[in-house]
This record gives structure tokens, sequence and C-alpha cells, in this order.
């Protein structure tokens, strides 16, 4: 049995981290931690969790391992001083503000002898699952095209103020929604490389972005992620062969269809079958840590793995521009007086 302490006490937490866990063999959380007692304590109380605290000071001797849901700018350095000293580390996305953090976690995971996971639950979607699948089989032939969205309004309930806070969060709406879709480009067709990214930040956290990238095989694709706008949330892969959509915002929801309609449909076209809830991302997430650990293997989601969306975010923020409003393009309206204007 793997006893894991939960640091961080926040809504995901809450919501997912904590029912999740009921369902994992071999899983037992044992401790909650939060500079907020309270919460952590009526949270414990709840979930029959055995102890709450509000510092990490000298817990190491009672836990296997942590899960670490805090502030984005603490998940390098806590998740270090757990790796460091050989404890297992499963910690929430963003990996971290930087590409110089996040290989000082891996480095320490590789010290320690202890396994890093990062939590990029989205690899545990059947839907992109099939997405890897279809490509590193092939069945889509040469990749021609590609998009990704991710807008709606901003609705995640907040029990801080530290996702809105730019010393705090390192960024907007790329470095959250970014993170996940973003690794999963990475994970699918390489890490690729920006041509522009832009923004509407203003000195504080950007809730509109839009970037251009080409990816290892050549082609340009275009993303945009969004807190104010409703996109359709889906993510289109082209190729000469099969195209595949998915919403990814509904785990299981892929369409494969023929690019071309002389193709036959074939075994791998057409809907996924098998339905998945959204919850059932964290069950999958925290088992396949639970297994990591007890077989001392690498884990399903390296570190390793997510460094390429980490450097991608990282050099957005590096070269962004301004992103173009509708008001920065007037428009010239037939017999209006320049004193309107």
């Amino acid at each position: 049995m793997l006893r894991l302490a939960i640091l961080g006490c926040g809504a995901v937490t809450e919501r997912l981290h904590l029912p999740a866990a009921r369902e994992v063999s071999g899983l037992q959380v044992t401790l909650l931690v939060d500079r907020n007692i309270e919460r952590a304590t009526s949270l414990a109380r709840r979930f029959g969790i055995p102890a709450a605290r509000d510092t990490l000071e000298d817990i190491e001797r009672a836990i296997d391992g942590v899960l670490v849901a805090l502030p984005n700018r603490l998940h390098a350095p806590v998740s270090v001083r757990f790796l460091a000293r050989g404890i297992p580390v499963l910690v929430e996305k963003p990996m971290a503000l930087s590409t110089r953090e996040a290989r000082g976690m891996i480095e320490a995971a590789q010290a320690g002898g202890a396994v890093l996971q990062v939590g990029q639950m989205k690899r545990f979607s059947l839907g992109a699952i099939r997405i890897k699948d279809l490509l590193d089989r092939g069945h889509l032939g040469t990749v021609t095209g590609f998009s990704i969205d991710w807008g709606e309004d901003f609705h995640w309930p907040l029990t801080t103020d530290s996702g809105m806070n730019l010393g705090e969060a390192g960024g907007g709406v790329l470095v959250d929604f970014g993170s996940h879709l973003l690794d999963l480009l990475c994970w699918w067709l390489g890490q690729p490389t920006l041509i522009k990214y832009a923004d509407d930040n203003r000195g504080g956290l950007e809730a509109d972005c839009a970037l251009s990238v080409r990816i290892p095989a050549g082609v340009t694709g275009e993303i945009r992620f969004s807190r104010l706008r409703e996109f359709p949330n889906t993510v289109r892969i082209y190729g000469d062969r099969l195209s595949v959509e998915w919403d990814h915002l509904t785990p299981d929801g892929v369409r494969v269809r023929p690019t071309r309609e002389d193709l036959p449909l074939g075994e791998p076209a057409g809907e996924l079958a098998e339905a998945q809830a959204f919850e059932d991302l964290f069950v999958r997430q925290l088992g396949a840590f639970v297994d990591a650990v007890a077989s001392g293997g690498s884990s399903a989601v390296s570190g390793e793995s997510v460094v390429p969306s980490v450097e991608l975010i990282e050099q957005c923020y590096r070269e962004r521009q301004r992103l173009t409003e509708p008001w920065d393009c007037p428009v010239a309206v037939p017999g209006l007086t320049e004193a309107a204007r």
C-alpha cells in the first residue's frame, strides 16, 4: 500500500484527486497539506484522511510518495525537495515554469532514484491514445496539416487567487490550457518549431493567445487558446489517407474519416466505441503512478517526455507579440466624418 501525501488542497484536489484516489488499488492518501489548515482538516475529515498539516516539515517518514498540487511556482522546488530524498512525485501540470527547472527536477529524480510523473492527465484519454496509435501505425498516411483550439468562459472554481496571480501562476491561458494540448502535440508529432506567438498580455495574465508552429515533418499548424471565447475545442490532424478529429473535452470523442472519397474506410476509421468519463483520467493517472512506484520502472508520463512542451511554452513567452484585437483595425464607414471617427 503506497501512502500518499497530497500537497495543496485546492479545487482540483477536492473535485478530482481525492475522489480518484478512492478508486485506485494499492493507494491510500494518508496526509493532506495546505497552508489553510482549516480547509485541509475539513477535506481530511470529509474523505477519511488520517492527518492534515499546514507545513511540509518532517513528513517524509510517514509517506511513500507525494502529489504536488501547489501553485505553479512551487511545482519545481517542492518536487526537487522530495525527489532528492528518494520520494516519488506526481506533480500537477505545468511541470515547471522553465526548462531549467524541469531539467533540475529530472536530475533530482535520477539522483534520488525516485519516480517522477507529470500530471498530464489528457495522455490517459482514450481519444489521445487512439490518435497516438493511428499516427504511430501510419494509418493517417503523410500528415498534411493540423489545428488545435480550446476556448471557453473561465469557470474553474478557484479556492485561492494563485491561478490569477502572475507571480504564482507564471502565465495565463497558455500555461494552463497549453500545458495539456501542447504536451499532446509533442507526444503525437514531435517537438515543433515556433513560428509566431501572440497574446493579449498587458503586463498581467494572458486570456487569449494564438501560435503557429511547424512539426518535424515540415507541416505548419495553427493553435489558439482562450479564457474569453467559446471555440469548438477540437483537435484536427489531416493525413493524405485518413484524418482524425477529437473533441478533446470529451475523452472518447474521436472521429476518423477518409481524407479522399476514393479511399475505403478500413478498420481504423469510424467512431471511438468505448465511453470514458472525465474523472477516469485521474483514476488512470494515479494508478499509473502506483504501478511505476511498485515496479521501480519509469512513469507513464515521464519528466523527459514533458520537457519539449515546457520549452515551447517558455519560448512563446520569451518571443511574445501583441495579439491583434478587433479594435486595432478600424473599419472605414462611408459618410462618417473625420471628427466622428
